[in-house]
């Protein structure tokens, strides 16, 4: 049920907000690590990009709300072999939307590479 899930996720989400707002108002200097090492990890190193243009961001009203509406959008979006997959829409390079079903030749395989910077 899309329902049961939307509140599972705002839940989760909410729950997950609200402890780390209390962690980086009890502990700033760790969690500022934390984040700073989990962006690390991610293999993106661009020294333009500190994590205090970013991490103030992290545990806000707006960092839940536009986390959630990309988890409620992409919620019913899942794919079983044998089933036809989720015609999700994608951006090409260009800023154009698509979907990912525009790029079906025959039956031909259809095999994406995603990435993200965000």
């Amino acid at each position: 049920n899309s329902l049961a899930g939307k509140t599972m996720i705002f839940f989760f989400l909410f729950i997950y907000v609200v402890v780390g707002k209390v962690l980086m108002f009890l502990f700033p200097q760790t969690m500022a690590s934390v984040l700073k090492s989990r962006f690390e990890t991610t293999g993106v190193h661009d020294p333009k990009f500190q994590y205090e243009d970013w991490g103030p961001t992290f545990f806000t009203y707006k960092f839940l709300r536009s986390v959630l509406e990309i988890m409620w959008l992409r919620l019913e979006d899942e794919a079983f072999v044998g089933h036809s997959a989720p015609n999700t829409p994608v951006i090409d390079l260009n800023g154009e939307l698509h979907h990912i079903w525009d790029y079906l030749q025959g039956t031909r395989p259809l095999v994406l590479n995603f990435g993200s910077c965000t």
